[in-house]
This record gives C-alpha cells, structure tokens and sequence, in this order.
C-alpha cells in the first residue's frame, strides 16, 4: 500500500492503510488492528452494561491443553485478540495468572479449555483434550442412592447426574492439584474438595462430592431455595 493508499481486506473490503506496505505482513496488521478495534467496541459495550464476568486461568495450566511455546505476556495477547481480554496478570511462583473479562455470549469461555480452544485457534495449534478415561463397575449408582429433580426447579436444572465412587481416601491433594488451585487463587482444602474446584474451573461445569455414609436417606434433591435459605 502506498501512503493514504488502500489494501484488500477480508471478503474483498476495502481497508484504508496510512504508511504499509504491499506485503502479506501489511494484510495481518491491518486485519489484526480491526479485529483489536472491533472487539474493544463491543468490550466497552459490554462494560457499560455490567455484563461481564471474569474467569481466572493460569499460563501453565493452558500449556496442558495447547502447547504454543509464547511467554506469558505474549499468551495474553493471543487470549485478548481471541475476545477474552486478559485484565490482570501477575506472578504465581512460577506461573503467571491471568484475570479475564469474558463477555455474556462468551459462556463458552468461561473453562480453562474454552480458553484453551481460542488460543488453538488463534494459533492454529491443536487442542488436546483431557482423558476422560476411568474404570467402572458392573454395579449401578441407582442402586445404592437417588436423585430427584423437583418440578418447580426442572427448568432451572433439567439434568442432574450422579455416580458412586469407592475406595476414596479424604487427606491432601497431591502437588500438581495444589499449585492449579493456588494457581487460581483459591486455598487448597483437601483432595476431594481440590478436586471439585478442578473439574470446575476446567471444564466450567460445577462438580459436588457428598460423603455417602452421611447422605441422609441416601438420596440427593434439587429443588429451589426457600424462604431465608
């Protein structure tokens, strides 16, 4: 592009340029700064309405999922053109966490492989997946314990699902779990509790352990909250 010239842009736009060049390094940084710009709009739209929430990941923990080999900082910047702008890092020990604001109609965000997936995307790096592998016995959950969905709460909760786990022995989480909740900024409480926090924050799905010697009746219900709960 020549100075005030013009640059093809995406779908054949036109994109206005001030000093590039005719280069494919040129189409990048044009369509990256109105990419930057587009997403800073709708960002500060967002901001304005309150409508944002914020999600806490760290770099190391998104290593699991897409390998990119950028520093810290660099990361941030893929995550903020991914829509997902990164607010606040800061030092974790070794790791690096960063706070994020994700948008409303970014729900999909909001889990550290929703995150992961952006940068694999941005990047175009593969996405690995967690191993959602495990052994299971020929005995059924429904035998032992049960789950009701109260009426007034089947639109709030249309599905709840429950499996039974033996064998468990409560005590501390070993390292890894520790530093992936110390990571996020919570306290580590015990491997089961730890555990729980995990699932959620990687899968943004939200995981409850009960002990089921102390599950009275043996049976979990989800209804809506009463009056002064």
């Amino acid at each position: 592009c020549r100075q005030s010239g013009e640059c093809p842009g995406v779908n054949g736009a036109k994109v206005c340029s001030i000093g590039f060049t005719n280069s494919p390094a040129c189409l990048r940084r044009v369509q990256r700064q109105d990419a930057t710009a587009l997403f800073q709009r709708r960002h500060a739209a967002a901001i304005s309405h309150r409508d944002v929430a914020m999600m806490k990941t760290t770099a190391n923990w998104l290593s699991e999922y897409v390998q990119t080999g950028l520093p810290a900082a660099k990361l941030a910047e893929v995550l903020t053109l991914s829509g997902t702008e990164v607010g606040v890092q800061e030092s974790v020990g070794t790791d690096t966490r960063f706070t994020l604001e994700v948008t409303s109609n970014r729900t999909d965000c909001l889990s550290v492989i929703g995150l992961a997936r952006e940068v694999a995307a941005v990047t175009g790096l593969p996405l690995k997946q967690p191993s959602s592998a495990f052994v299971a016995s020929s005995a059924k959950a429904s035998d032992v314990a049960s789950v009701t969905i109260e009426a007034s709460a089947s639109k709030a909760c249309p599905f709840y699902s429950a499996q039974v786990i033996r064998g468990v022995k409560v005590g501390p989480s070993p390292q890894w779990l520790r530093e992936r909740i110390e990571g996020i900024g919570l306290v580590p409480v015990n491997n089961i509790v730890d555990i729980t926090n995990f699932v959620l924050f990687e899968t943004g799905q939200p995981l409850h352990a009960f002990d089921l010697n102390k599950l009275a009746g043996k049976r979990i219900v989800v209804r809506m909250a009463r009056a002064k709960e």
